[in-house]
């Protein structure tokens, strides 16, 4: 994946920040059965009562798990939570970068979710 997926997850979670807490939570709950079925576990989530509030979401999973077809046509029928939509094309995005490091077996990613005025998706590899 090159630069210019980097920028298109920006794109979406720019769309996502438009939105309240509120109706960011909405997305996330309703993104949840779907991620879930992607093999994804919410193993954390965090709640921050600041100005701006935040809520961090994190998801672990298998690497192997991830299939782009699959993921693709997920964001085809979900284009109107951008939160999943986000979050399936940082999926992607993951899974073009451990084609591209090869050898250094990782086997599992941690995704944070950061839902506020600025949103946020990291992902991490887990060996």
């Amino acid at each position: 994946m090159s630069f210019g997926g980097i920028k298109e997850v920006v794109g979406h979670m720019a769309q996502a920040a438009s939105g309240t807490i509120d109706g960011l939570l909405k997305d996330f709950n309703q993104a949840v059965p779907t991620l879930k079925a992607l093999g994804l576990s919410v193993t954390d989530m965090k709640i921050g009562m600041g100005v701006p509030p935040e809520v961090e979401i994190t998801l672990t999973g298998s690497l192997d798990a991830i299939n782009p077809e699959k993921l693709k046509s997920l964001m085809d029928a979900h284009q109107g939570n951008t939160v999943l939509v986000s979050s399936l094309k940082a999926l992607e995005t993951a899974h073009s970068m451990k084609e591209l490091l090869g050898d250094l077996m990782f086997k599992g990613i941690e995704a944070k979710i950061k839902l506020g005025l600025l949103p946020k998706i990291e992902i991490e590899f887990i060996s």
